[in-house]
């Protein structure tokens, strides 16, 4: 691809994600990658590069990761969390 050429991000079909599991230096490379296109240095990277490049290999964005998180999480967790803090649990300091 030469310079003049516009990079388009597109989904990886269904089956590109089943066959291979895109690395953290995958999409850091990709982000230098769009770095340099935009004219800056390697290094220059920003968020919405990393952004981008994330969901240009995953297909999926941080949003959807953290919601995939927080729907994961057991429905009884939060309120046991906030029990043991009212009871004075913290896990910055140990229990006397």
């Amino acid at each position: 691809m030469n310079h003049t050429q516009t990079h388009r991000p597109t989904s990886p079909p269904a089956s590109a994600s089943a066959s291979r599991r895109v690395t953290r230096e995958m999409v850091h490379a990709r982000t230098r990658e769009m770095a340099v296109q935009a004219g800056r240095a390697p290094l220059q990277i920003s968020q919405s590069d990393y952004e981008r490049a994330r969901i240009e290999l995953t297909g999926e964005s941080d949003m959807d990761r953290q919601e995939a998180v927080l729907d994961a999480v057991p429905a009884g967790l939060p309120g046991a969390l906030a029990a043991w803090e009212n009871e004075g649990g913290h896990p910055a300091v140990p229990a006397a």
